[in-house]
This record gives C-alpha cells, sequence and structure tokens, in this order.
C-alpha cells in the first residue's frame, strides 16, 4: 500500500516539461519517509524498554491467578548520574545520589527490601511509581535490584514506561511490570503534568481488553496552598477517563496516585469525581465518568500512608471504574486494597521514614510515604 501511494503521488507530480530530468529521488523519499512514520504497534520503538537477562519465566495466570498492583511515591528518587537540574528542589538529590553511590545503592535496597515483601515474596507484578526523576535510568536500577533477589520461580520483570512531563520539577511518574506494557498506547495527558496513562496486556493473550492505567502526581500543598493545581489534575484526569468510558463503558480503568489531598476533598470528590461508595458509582451511568475511590473511608485521625506535623494524610489512593467492579475481564478483588507497611520504611512509631536529603542524620528509611496495594483479577469476557 505504501508503494503504491508513492507511485500514485510520482504520476501526479510529474514535471511539465519532458525534456526536465525526471525527480525519481523524491518518490524514494517519500517511500522512506511512509515506512518511518507508519504505526507499527508490534514494533514500538519507545516502550517496553526489555530487559535482556530477564529470562524465559513469564507471567503465570493459572498458578497466580491474583495479580498483585502497588503504587509508591518513591521520594526523590534520582539516579546515579550527575545531570545538573537548575531547580533548586532538585539539584541536592541531583548532588547527593552521584556524589555518593553508595547511598543510591542503599535506596535501591531499601526498596528492595519493602517490594519483595509484597505478593508472597514475588513483589507486586505492576508497580506505578512517583518522583522518579527525569531522563534518570533509576527505574532500569530498580529493576535490575529487584530481579536480582526474586525467587526462582518468579516470572522477572521487563517493561518499563515513563515519560518526561517537562513540569516545575525534574520529577515523573513511571510504571514497572511483569506484565507486558502496550508503549504505542502511552501517553501523558495534559500540558506540563505529571499524568501518565499507559495499557497492560491481558496475560490471556489475543485480542483480550487491556487494562488501561493511570498513574500521577499532583501538585504539592508547598507550591499550591489554596489548591487550584490539584482542582486541574483532577479535572484533566476526570475529562479523559469520562471520554474513554463514554465510547466504551465498560472499560477497565485503574487511576492511583499521590493526590496530594486526602479522599474527601473537592480535588478528590468534585473534580476528579472519585466516589466513596460503590454503591453511589453504579447507580450512575458509566458515562459520567465517575470512580470508586478504592480508599475513600479513610478519615481524619486514621492512619494512612504520609505522616506530617502530627497529623496522619492519606494522599496516596487508587481508583477504578464501574467495569473493575463486574464480572469479567479486568476486575478487583473485594477489599483486597491495603497500606504496604513494612520495614524499613516504618519508624518505631510506625510512620513513614523517610529516606531523606543529604543533610539527613541517623537511620535512613524509604520514603516520606507509604505504598497502597490492590488484588485484581481476570475473567472471562
Amino acid at each position: 500500500m505504501t508503494i503504491l501511494l508513492a507511485q500514485s503521488w510520482f504520476r501526479n507530480n510529474q514535471p511539465a516539461r519532458r525534456d526536465q530530468p525526471q525527480p525519481w529521488w523524491l518518490g524514494l523519499l517519500l517511500v522512506l519517509f511512509l515506512f518511518g512514520c507508519t504505526p507499527n504497534p508490534a514494533a514500538d520503538p519507545v516502550a517496553p524498554h526489555p530487559d535482556p537477562e530477564s529470562g524465559k519465566i513469564t507471567f503465570d495466570l493459572e498458578k497466580y491467578p491474583d495479580i498483585s498492583f502497588v503504587f509508591w511515591n518513591v521520594e526523590n528518587f534520582f539516579d546515579d548520574q550527575l545531570t545538573h537540574h537548575n531547580g533548586t528542589a532538585d539539584a541536592p538529590y541531583d548532588r547527593m545520589f552521584s556524589q555518593n553511590t553508595e547511598l543510591f545503592r542503599e535506596k535501591l535496597d531499601h526498596l528492595a527490601q519493602v517490594l519483595l515483601k509484597v505478593n508472597d515474596g514475588r513483589g507486586p507484578d505492576i508497580l506505578g511509581l512517583a518522583e522518579v526523576e527525569t531522563g534518570s535510568r533509576s527505574v532500569e536500577a530498580l529493576r535490575e535490584r529487584l530481579n536480582k533477589s526474586l525467587p526462582a520461580e518468579a516470572a522477572k520483570y521487563q517493561y518499563i514506561q515513563q515519560k518526561d512531563p517537562e513540569g516545575g520539577r525534574a520529577i515523573m511518574t513511571a510504571v514497572l511490570s511483569r506484565i507486558p506494557l502496550r508503549g504505542f498506547r502511552t501517553q501523558l495527558w495534559g500540558k506540563r503534568l505529571r499524568i501518565l496513562k499507559t495499557e497492560v496486556d491481558n496475560p490471556k493473550g489475543g485480542n483480550k481488553a487491556p487494562l488501561i492505567l493511570v498513574v500521577s502526581h499532583w501538585t504539592s500543598r508547598v507550591s499550591d496552598k489554596e489548591g487550584s493545581g490539584r482542582a486541574k489534575y483532577g479535572d484533566q484526569i476526570h475529562g479523559q477517563v469520562r471520554a474513554i468510558l463514554t465510547a466504551n463503558p465498560a472499560a477497565d480503568l485503574l487511576v492511583c496516585g499521590d493526590f496530594n489531598d486526602d479522599p474527601n476533598e473537592p480535588s478528590v470528590r468534585g473534580h476528579l469525581k472519585a466516589l466513596e461508595s460503590s454503591q453511589e458509582l453504579l447507580a450512575q451511568n458509566p458515562q459520567t465518568g465517575s470512580l470508586l475511590n478504592l480508599f475513600g473511608a479513610f478519615r481524619h485521625g486514621q492512619p494512612g500512608t504520609h505522616y506530617y506535623s502530627g497529623a496522619w494524610y492519606q494522599f496516596d489512593q487508587i481508583a477504578v471504574s464501574p467495569g473493575m467492579l463486574d464480572k469479567k475481564g479486568w476486575v478487583v478483588v473485594p477489599e483486597s486494597q491495603h497500606i504496604v507497611r513494612f520495614p524499613p520504611n516504618l519508624n518505631k512509631k510506625g510512620h513513614p521514614l523517610a529516606f531523606g536529603s543529604e543533610k539527613h542524620k541517623g537511620v535512613r528509611g524509604v520514603s516520606d510515604h507509604l505504598p497502597v496495594g490492590v488484588k485484581l483479577r481476570i475473567l472471562p469476557d
């Protein structure tokens, strides 16, 4: 088809004078251009970031019917290469890890210690990450560190998706998975916003519907005291979700992130339209774009995922579409949502234990946030 289009173009663009040299090279250039620009999902150059040492063990849905998903804000996860970031918030971490590579190894070790306690020692099957340095090898290094310590029978981590939103800070969201990710379907939602959308292949293969996964990191309360930035994040995600569900009300979506607001606050409930009650959600038309917030029952005073100035907050949340509550395709295992509480990410009081800056004194933890997780299953269509 490409060659026929090129031939047609060439016939319709002959020079007016027959004694002019035939511009054959223009037709050749057009053929090369069309071949290079035609989308080819099977040869996606960007996304999989496959691990060449991943081995032949693949994800076994029959042996492990529950799919473990975890989201974690991993607190300034910069790599060991100096990048010279201009932002004043980024430069100290860029410098710290690049000048003290043993700290980078310690950070990786601490991350692995927590993650490999999840899912019966196999680690989460799909991992959403926030506060990853843009343009870094951080996620690749984490993949290597996890694979090094996995049980012999566990499938290796292979697939990575990440994109630089070119926002205020040099940080982004990312996905690390042992289940294939559709790189050609990966995109950022919004301008200069940390909202990464990708798709997770259905391990059953064929033309089975994928899981649409959205990993986000909303504006900090430090820079956005009034909440308008977080409302913008909620509006942006809701608009995209509503468009997807208008086209396909049964679509399976999972939206997660560090929202920097609790579940009952306007940015989450009003703008994202993430509801606490499944009954309330299912009573609505899916085309409204509303979601079920699996952590919507959080109340002030309860242990959450972030502890600051003497108070708990549930900033880290997972929300799902109505399609995740039906009895086909990707579904949420009821009541499986949980906060991941393992050392070395806990201090003696049970609060998140941060890894800290270069000025940190005492024992280093992992992150100032605790991860959140949920179990998923794939049912027959």
